[in-house]
């Protein structure tokens, strides 16, 4: 969970992955809209999540936001813009999404628009990440479990 202590190195620096980040990556709800609304955890089996893979017949899928690259907080118009050309490079490729946020149960940091990209590939998941400067995004496979990939 985050701190105020963290919450203010986050801004300081741009990218690390200290023990109090990955704490607070694995702490984080990760939602999911739409019907069902989904509520993902790091390391969880979700029941929903695997019925949804298996109605849009994928095995795999990605949660993936823009916002924040490298854990630096950027401004809402600076984050809401990252989201749209997130969701529009994700609609050129064809990929079916489901839009969602990720929260800090703490309230310490700040809500990030994300999305539920059904059927991606994992290589091409931490491509997409690595681009928008991300230091993670969540991995399922058809076992719906979302485990948190490192990629600084």
């Amino acid at each position: 969970m985050r701190n105020a202590k963290l919450d203010h190195a986050l801004q300081r620096k741009p990218r690390h992955s200290c023990r109090d980040l990955h704490e607070a990556y694995r702490a984080s709800e990760y939602q999911v809209f739409g019907k069902p609304q989904l509520t993902l955890a790091v390391d969880r089996h979700e029941p929903a999540l695997a019925a949804l893979l298996v109605a849009a017949g994928v095995d795999s899928a990605a949660y993936l936001t823009a916002c924040n690259p490298g854990s630096r907080r950027l401004s809402e118009p600076e984050n809401a813009a990252r989201t749209q050309a997130l969701r529009s490079h994700l609609a050129e490729h064809g990929y079916r999404i489901r839009e969602g946020t990720a929260i800090d149960p703490g309230g310490l940091w700040p809500a990030e628009p994300s999305f539920l990209v059904l059927g991606i590939d994992a290589g091409t998941a931490r491509a997409i990440a690595s681009h928008f400067g991300q230091n993670a995004l969540l991995l399922i496979g058809a076992d719906a479990i979302a485990r948190l990939y490192w990629l600084t």
